[in-house]
């Protein structure tokens, strides 16, 4: 007998497979009237190599039934002959649930519901039934996951929605969808891997802490006002949407708005919302993991002619899997469009997007809610801090530490943080040790003004905005205005305690934190505080790591050196 699916009874067989698996690695396979295709890709999928895990891997099929309208004999008895395959099928490598839906749901829905409840260290790994793939994908997707440190949120790159196991070939975004090679814009001798802000639906491996964000999200834009889902079923990619869905929340230039019956647009709204992106492989011509067959279906046509889409599978060879990969911050990035971009200026663009649609409606605003990227402190927190109604430009303040070097050496690293975060950059009051100058609450503290010229520092820091502020003048400011973001537990921190901040809640970040990102490069710093509202963010205890990676910026050298130039004169006042 199959098992035909209710969403509580679906719900317990999930929790059930994954059970004290963490991560929870499950194999999703979508799957309609196409017998041949499906048992095809059931054998591929079960005759991989997975001997590089030794976990269970749950494989989760997804069997849709067919439209009331256009149920036949012959539609029953297809039905039914690919229920009894699947009810057989031998899956050695974990449990197998049979997700068999009461009714016609379609692709669309298919997806949005195949995967309601991952635990963010999950990943899932989709298959649409006539997909075809390499027998080493899984082992080459866990070297991907090693070697990039992907298993647990904590440590994934925060704008990573997942994984592709097929190179994008097509730029199917543009008007009109032309031929991309990415072999020969990034050689894959150099580049044997890049990120891409177009998600993908062919062999995609997504992970959890994304998958559930992009259901709040889809919950929301996928309903009125914002997307009518009337006749749904009759309108499929390629048809116009208009009148159908809202036009203010059209990607610019993408034919994407109008793909109207599928769960994939969604998918590449909310990754440019956010200047997300998705890895994929780069092994040579139209090589890869993974590729579709393009059968006749609901999104093509009679699959008579090869779609520009279609790629090769990479035999082991090819995978060059005993090579190293490439550091992982040195991967080409391009964007939706297949254009070279700085991730950095991907994700501002999402901000700047979706901040334009929340200032439209009470209504945009609580899409815009889900949309945005969020600041990292309200991940774990409620939002508590909202910019000051015609308050001040949002400014940042790193805490100086140590000596004089040591403090040039943080203020250069809040400089550079600053500029990635469109801030204004606070120029703080500095300890000093050997002079007789006590701040009355406390402290030896000058203001940097007074150690070196104002229009020196403003020739240092050409770029930026940057504001001086007495201990004086932060001791009289607002609590409720200020965030504190500090990598080290303390229980004093005499900065803080002379600013008279002994209540400001501080917001503590380590690397057993199951909350927070990593904070190890200019890309994780504006993907955690990008779109923080805080009328002043202050960093206090900067992780090594980060200022390691923060030495490596084209203006670091300058400026630390200007800085340290200028204080030469008064090094003695500041030894330790």
């Amino acid at each position: 007998m199959s098992t035909v699916r209710t969403d509580s009874s679906y719900r317990d067989q999930l929790l059930n497979a994954c059970q004290d698996i963490d991560p929870c690695i499950t194999i999703h396979v979508f799957g309609y009237r196409r017998f041949n295709a499906t048992r095809q890709l059931l054998q591929m999928l079960s005759k991989a190599n997975y001997s590089t895990y030794f976990h269970a891997i749950p494989l989760i099929i997804h069997l849709d039934r067919p439209i009331e309208e256009a149920i036949t004999e012959e539609v029953l008895q297809d039905t039914e002959t690919i229920v009894d395959h699947v009810e057989g099928v031998s899956w050695p490598h974990g449990p197998k649930v049979l997700d068999l839906k009461r009714h016609h749901y379609g692709l669309k829905r298919s997806w949005l519901s195949a995967w309601p409840y991952p635990r963010s260290n999950d990943i899932m790994i989709a298959f649409e039934d006539d997909m075809v793939l390499s027998p080493e994908y899984f082992v080459w997707l866990m070297k991907v996951l090693e070697e990039y440190k992907l298993w647990k949120a904590p440590t994934r790159d925060p704008l990573l929605l997942g994984i592709s196991l097929a190179p994008v070939l097509l730029d199917e975004v543009g008007d009109p969808p032309h031929e991309w090679k990415p072999h020969e814009e990034m050689p894959p001798e150099k580049n044997p891997l890049y990120l891409h802000g177009l998600p993908s639906s062919w062999g995609a491996v997504y992970f959890g802490n994304q998958w559930k964000e992009f259901l709040r999200f889809v919950d929301v834009r996928n309903r009125s006002p914002f997307f009518s889902n009337i006749d749904d079923s009759k309108n499929t990619i390629g048809e116009s949407a208009d009148g159908q869905d809202d036009p203010n929340l059209w990607l610019p230039q993408s034919k994407t708005n109008i793909w109207r019956n599928s769960w994939k647009r969604f998918m590449v709204d909310f990754a440019y919302g956010r200047g997300c992106y998705m890895l994929h492989p780069n092994m040579g011509p139209s090589l890869g993991l993974a590729t579709s067959t393009f059968l006749a279906g609901e999104h093509f046509g009679d699959g008579a002619s090869k779609n520009p889409r279609q790629g090769t599978l990479a035999n082991r060879t090819q995978l060059r899997l005993e090579l190293p990969f490439p550091p992982y911050m040195d991967l080409p990035v391009v964007d939706i469009y297949s254009k070279a971009i700085d991730s950095i200026i991907m994700a501002q663009k999402g901000d700047r997007f979706v901040r334009r649609i929340s200032a439209l409606s009470p209504s945009h605003s609580l899409l815009a809610s889900q949309w945005s990227r969020p600041c990292v402190l309200d991940q774990k927190y409620e939002p508590i801090k909202k910019l000051s109604p015609g308050g001040q430009c949002k400014m940042l303040l790193v805490i100086p530490e140590g000596n004089v070097q040591q403090q040039m050496l943080t203020l250069t690293c809040g400089s550079i943080i600053a500029r990635v975060l469109g801030r204004s950059l606070v120029m703080p009051p500095v300890q000093v040790h050997g002079i007789n100058h006590s701040d009355p609450k406390g402290g030896r503290w000058m203001p940097l003004a007074s150690l070196i010229d104002p229009v020196q520092l403003q020739a240092i820091f050409t770029t930026l905005d940057i504001v001086y502020l007495s201990m004086d003048d932060l001791y009289q400011w607002d609590p409720a205005r200020i965030s504190i973001f500090d990598s080290i537990i303390e229980n004093e921190h005499l900065f803080i305690s002379s600013a008279g901040w002994e209540d400001v809640p501080r917001f503590i970040w380590n690397s057993t934190s199951r909350h927070m990102p990593p904070l190890l490069n200019e890309r994780h710093v504006y993907s955690a505080f990008g779109t923080c509202l805080d009328d002043m963010l202050v960093l206090a205890n900067l992780p090594v790591s980060l200022i390691k990676e923060l030495k490596k910026s084209e203006s670091f050298d300058r400026i630390n050196r200007a800085l340290i130039t200028s204080t030469d004169q008064l090094h003695e006042h500041f030894r330790s």
